[in-house]
């Protein structure tokens, strides 16, 4: 499995949105945070991305999620990093964001690592981890 890891910068970031939108949605449903906070994909990740956009926070099924960007040359792939996930596993309640929020996103990365990971039970490894930095 590969991964995208953003900056750590970014990573202290999407916890504070995270922080706060989950305490929003616990008014409404029992609902956990989901670590850690990187894009997963079983495919390769292509060399000579141009363009790694964060988008504003949505909801999909039982999962908050990050919608995330990645394009290049001659590709473009959309992921997810999920953020919270409802404790009994049915839909997600609506996303109701503050103009903050709002306004932070979307969010161009300019510097991310990519890496292969290990899953097992309730923890992660990365291996072969490579930084890369979008130049413009």
């Amino acid at each position: 499995m590969k991964a995208i890891v953003p900056h750590k910068d970014t990573l202290f970031f999407l916890a504070g949105v995270q922080r706060k939108l989950i305490s929003m949605l616990a008014k409404e449903k029992n609902v956990y945070p989901q670590y850690p906070l990187y894009a997963f994909t079983e495919d390769e990740i292509p060399s000579g991305v141009m363009s790694l956009t964060i988008g504003c926070p949505g909801t999909e099924n039982e999962l908050a999620v990050f919608p995330l960007l990645i394009e290049g040359e001659g590709f473009i792939i959309n992921l997810k990093i999920p953020f919270a996930r409802t404790a009994d596993r049915t839909d997600m309640p609506e996303l109701k964001m503050s103009e903050e929020i709002k306004n932070a996103f979307p969010r161009k990365e300019r510097i991310f690592r990519t890496a292969t990971v290990i899953r097992t039970e309730n923890s992660w490894q990365l291996f072969d981890d490579r930084w890369n930095k979008i130049k413009k």
